[in-house]
């Protein structure tokens, strides 16, 4: 195969550095010509899941926003599946996400906020074998309640004979949430192109539960009428599998790390018209690079794929581009904490209505007891963004290395 053709004749000639940008590349390239043909069939009209507000940022942590080069345990089963390879013991965590409710956040006043709070946002699990590693994850990929307010409308009673009319006030709730249940497996080449280098490959294999329901529900009760003559609940899940593949190439001071995910289309499931929505592809690059033993820099990009027409009036949503970045200082053994920023602006196309441009300004501290760590994490868009994505997300995970 000419890929691997080349990846010999890169390890013969040519100095390091080059070495290791043209290394990146052509495994980035061999990565996607696995999935290009899935990837060129055309997308078939649907919206993504509700609103953008409900995707989670599933990759915060202390260190940042980051789905390619380091994170913690609690996260590794929603980030690059290489990332395994940062623990050589026996590991699990879980995290907890609480999310501030953001009012107007859509057209017509509607309201979003997180559901089920209780609910931990992330669980991990990492096996190493010498240079193998399996991973047991779950996580919630998308968690959305939509608030419509209140409706007010007229009743008729045909039964009575003189017939009956009288106002009736409804509320309406829409709730989607979509679980990922997953089983990472990955492998390490140590020792790739000198002593001092490795390249780790990860997949992520994952079994996605989607779930929506919408309510409504009588606010004020008609004379004679029981208080769900008037309600209404409609429910929808289904299921389905889809792929994760990174890999992460290591030198003395820095990391490379580059991930494609796979999307979903939940609608070929959907009844007839109705629409569940379809998760996006995304392509994800970044680097760690460590400038002393007390500070790294972490940043990428990620690549999401929305490029998919909805209707004549919008001519489908634009392509993102999220670029993300952090500052980690390690002030001990036990102690670390970072800054950093995370971007994203679901747009419109032929559409200057910016209002879901969203700046989070990100900061955690982790804290680090021989096998147990508390990872705290907090991420903040007032103060950048536009009305409809000011919001604030406090995370909390524990995470436990065997001895």
């Amino acid at each position: 195969m000419d890929v691997w053709k080349s990846i010999r004749v890169l390890k013969m000639r040519g100095d390091m550095m080059n070495r290791v940008i043209m290394l990146s590349v052509l495994l980035f390239i061999f990565i996607g010509s696995a999935i290009s043909p899935a990837q060129q069939q055309l997308a078939q009209p649907s919206y993504i899941l509700d609103v953008p507000q409900g995707f989670v940022l599933e990759s915060l942590s202390s260190y940042g926003y980051n789905n390619t080069t380091i994170n913690t345990i609690s996260n590794i089963s929603n980030t690059n599946p290489a990332n395994m390879f940062d623990y050589n013991r026996i590991s699990f965590g879980i995290s907890y996400q609480v999310d501030s409710k953001i009012k107007d956040s859509w057209y017509a006043d509607i309201d979003h906020y997180r559901k089920n709070q209780a609910l931990p946002q992330s669980f991990s699990f990492i096996l190493p074998l010498n240079k193998i590693r399996i991973g047991l994850g779950f996580s919630q990929k998308y968690n959305s309640e939509l608030d419509y307010g209140e409706f007010t409308g007229t009743i008729v009673d045909t039964s009575n004979p003189a017939g009956y009319l009288d106002i009736v006030t409804v509320r309406a709730f829409k709730t989607c949430h979509l679980f990922d249940y997953s089983l990472s497996l990955g492998y390490t080449f140590n020792n790739f192109v000198s002593d001092k280098n490795s390249l780790d490959i990860g997949l992520k294999i994952s079994w996605y539960r989607y779930s929506d329901e919408f309510v409504a529900k009588v606010i004020n009760i008609l004379p004679g009428y029981q208080k769900d003559d008037f309600s209404m609940k409609n429910k929808h899940s289904t299921d389905e599998f889809s792929f994760a593949i990174g890999m992460k190439y290591r030198l003395e001071n820095l990391q490379i790390g580059l991930v494609y995910e796979r999307g979903k289309d939940f609608n070929k499931k959907a009844e007839k018209y109705y629409q569940m929505g379809r998760l996006p592809d995304k392509w994800s690059a970044g680097i760690l690079l460590k400038l002393s033993n007390q500070m790294n820099i972490a940043g990428g990009l990620n690549y999401v794929v929305l490029d998919n027409p909805i209707n004549d009036y919008s001519d489908g949503v634009k392509n993102q581009i999220e670029p993300y970045g952090s500052i980690i200082c390690q002030l001990s053994d036990k102690v670390a904490f970072s800054t950093g920023f995370f971007h994203t602006d679901y747009r419109y196309r032929r559409s200057s209505d910016d209002r879901f441009n969203a700046w989070y300004v990100t900061a955690g501290f982790l804290y680090t007891l021989k096998f147990v760590s508390i990872d705290l994490a907090i991420a903040d868009s007032h103060l950048f963004s536009d009305e409809w994505r000011k919001q604030t997300i406090f995370k909390i995970g524990l995470d436990y290395q065997m001895k």
